[in-house]
């Protein structure tokens, strides 16, 4: 059997001074974060009671329906033509300061805009940040030219969202940022808007989030539907105290693993030379909802198989060995050269080991085992990887 007596580790990375045979080296491992977005959003039905705290994560959560339904009262003459400021009609429109009659009645006064997202469609709150509508509106206007028994007609509206909010509509809406409907036909000179109008929605509601949203306190935001005929009405939903929560997890492991000397008797009986060691995790989880957290092994030096990480000599760049890693309550039986349930993957791919549903922290326990092969040349060998938890 070849003399393994000099196989040592040694770090990536630092000042590469070389040693006499036997010194400490170390195989070097370096922990990060990858980021997932969870959001937090506290939902209110105005004027209903508060209701409570809502949590949801990226993408689309349905929060409610909303069902608002507003008529009309004579009113005129109007002394003008339609120029198609106002909606006489209708106009659904979001806004970030209370909405008032004049905003919400008139089509060039913009509110949100209404804008696509990663394939989805709605009011922006924020960048990245939208409220969804899916369902349905009907909506009508009654007029009188040049007063309220004259030349009476009705003008029909509809509009339909699908799931992901994108709008079919039968409306003139001369306002580029709102869904605002004017008079479908043209008049000229005085004109009555009768009592008979109405406007009926009947939607559900919801948010959608994307992965590229920033996290904070987001801005109070209405939803109003405006019917303007005399005495205007109007239904506001009201999106309040909504804010984005982001489960956070830190990561602390030993940066280095020394195996020190390897000697052949050492590996025998499959068993190789075994590190103890630990996966420590702390994460704070302020939104409270369900989150998944992984790990993912990457080589930095040269790639092995999915269980192993080969480690090189540093005199000719030749295999020495492989490591291998054991992770969880197993570990430490479980650890030697050959695969177990407990063996981590190194080739990238997650696995899951916690589910978090509160802010928790947990240590892993992980042995590193390195497995010299025959064909070993004594002296110093290097590997080194990054790991990566997941969430």
């Amino acid at each position: 059997m070849s003399d393994f007596s000099h196989i040592v580790n040694r770090p990536e990375t630092g000042n590469l001074t070389r040693r006499a045979p036997g010194s400490l080296r170390h195989f070097f491992t370096q922990a990060t974060g990858k980021r997932w977005i969870k959001w937090l959003f506290a939902i209110l039905l105005v004027p209903c009671t508060p209701v409570s705290a809502q949590v949801i994560g990226d993408g689309y959560t349905k929060l409610g329906t909303w069902s608002p339904s507003i008529g009309t009262s004579q009113y005129g003459p109007y002394s003008a033509n339609t120029a198609l400021n106002y909606s006489w009609g209708w106009k659904l429109a979001a806004w970030q300061s209370t909405p008032t009659d004049s905003n919400g009645a008139t089509c060039n006064i913009a509110g949100q805009p209404y804008v696509t997202v990663d394939g989805w469609s709605g009011y922006q709150i924020q960048p990245g940040v939208l409220i969804i509508l899916s369902g349905n509106l009907a909506a009508s206007t009654s007029t009188g030219t040049p007063n309220a028994t004259a030349n009476v007609a009705t003008d029909n509206y509809s509009a339909t969202w699908d799931s992901k909010g994108a709008i079919t509509a039968d409306w003139l809406s001369p306002g580029a940022t709102s869904h605002c409907a004017g008079l479908k036909r043209t008049v000229s000179g005085n004109f009555y808007a009768l009592t008979g109008g109405s406007a009926a929605m009947n939607v559900t509601y919801g948010i959608y989030v994307s992965p590229t949203a920033a996290a904070g306190a987001l801005p109070t935001t209405y939803l109003q539907l405006h019917k303007t005929s005399g005495t205007n009405q109007q239904s506001v939903l009201n999106f309040s105290n909504l804010s984005i929560a982001r489960t956070q997890c830190a990561l602390d492991t030993a940066a280095v693993i020394a195996f020190g000397d390897v000697t052949p008797g050492q590996a025998t009986g499959g068993k190789g030379v075994a590190v103890q060691s630990a996966l420590n995790v702390n994460c704070t989880n302020d939104a409270g909802i369900s989150t998944d957290v992984s790990y993912s092994f990457t080589p930095k030096s040269q790639a092995g198989d999915q269980y192993t990480l080969p480690i090189t000599s540093m005199a000719d760049a030749s295999v020495s060995g492989d490591i291998r890693g054991f992770l969880g309550v197993n570990a430490t039986t479980d650890a030697g050269c050959t695969n177990k349930a407990s063996s981590v993957p190194m080739d990238s791919s997650a696995f899951g080991l916690h589910t978090l549903t509160s802010s928790q922290s947990w240590s892993d326990p992980l042995v590193w085992v390195l497995c010299p092969r025959p064909t070993a040349e004594p002296g110093p060998a290097t590997a080194a990887a990054t790991i990566d938890v997941n969430w």
